[in-house]
């Protein structure tokens, strides 16, 4: 699945200039912005961990990341066979993104790797039409100023069979607080019904597909090692359901071809 050729519009750019002043690399690499962000090398394992969860859950062909920041779920997904794509607005972190792929496909040309600077607010995705079995965002839609967009050309390139994964942060949590650059935390309910007039509807199986994504997932905290050495596979999914949901919202979405 070959992206399309790059002749997509390019937003303003003193917009983007902006956001790549905001999301640079200090923005990844330091706790200036954010006191709770993690470094590339801790993030990978969990990355790697969440990776061989979806497609245990989903068995994507091929993943779209936005948001995707230096790349981590990205390189997961290619290290584990998956054909993945990822787009952010930082330069900083798509270059981060391009030096770690190619430690991993070694053999590409620069205009092969795939990542790609790209504002999701503005900017036209560079992929064709319903081609993507899932597209991730994972903390993104909190740091978003507008959603029109960004959301219909996620919906244009996902497949009719395909899932849209979406994690923000759930209001109050610790992870709520200290990014200075997060626009908009709210309710899983709000954030259903925005989806919804976007065109999208949460799909109805989510627990049941959470089991198996929970019990393929390899443990990363030591609690999980604990409970796989006991024998205690089958209690993993709701523990880490109680986990996540303490400060996370996961919302599993579907493109509605209803016309709505």
């Amino acid at each position: 699945m070959p992206p399309s050729s790059p002749s997509y519009k390019v937003g303003a750019y003193m917009r983007k200039e902006e956001l790549q002043k905001i999301y640079d690399r200090r923005y990844f690499e330091t706790k200036e912005k954010d006191k709770h962000m993690q470094r590339y090398e801790e993030k990978y394992p969990h990355s790697y961990s969440m990776a061989i969860g979806l497609i245990g859950c989903f068995s994507p062909k091929n993943v779209l990341d936005v948001g995707c920041g230096e790349g981590a779920l990205v390189h997961a997904f290619i290290d584990l066979g998956v054909k993945a794509y990822g787009v952010d607005v930082s330069k900083d972190a798509i270059s981060i993104a391009k030096e770690k792929v190619k430690e991993r496909l070694r053999d590409a040309n620069e205009e092969d790797l795939p990542f790609y600077i790209i504002d999701v607010e503005e900017d036209i995705l560079p992929f064709q039409d319903d081609c993507f079995d899932l597209i991730t965002a994972i903390e993104l839609v909190d740091h978003l100023y507008s959603y029109k967009h960004c959301l219909n050309e996620i919906k244009r390139v996902l497949n009719q069979e395909g899932h849209f994964i979406v994690a923000t942060h759930q209001p109050g949590s610790i992870y709520s607080f200290g990014d200075e650059t997060h626009r908009n935390i709210q309710a899983k309910e709000k954030w259903i019904e925005l989806f919804k007039q976007h065109g999208f509807f949460e799909i109805e199986d989510f627990r049941q597909r959470f089991k198996k994504f929970a019990i393929s997932k390899p443990p990363v905290k030591e609690k999980g090692k604990e409970m796989i050495e006991r024998g205690e596979i089958e209690k993993r999914p709701q523990y880490l359901w109680e986990r996540y949901e303490k400060d996370q919202i996961i919302i599993v979405l579907k493109k509605n071809f209803s016309g709505q």
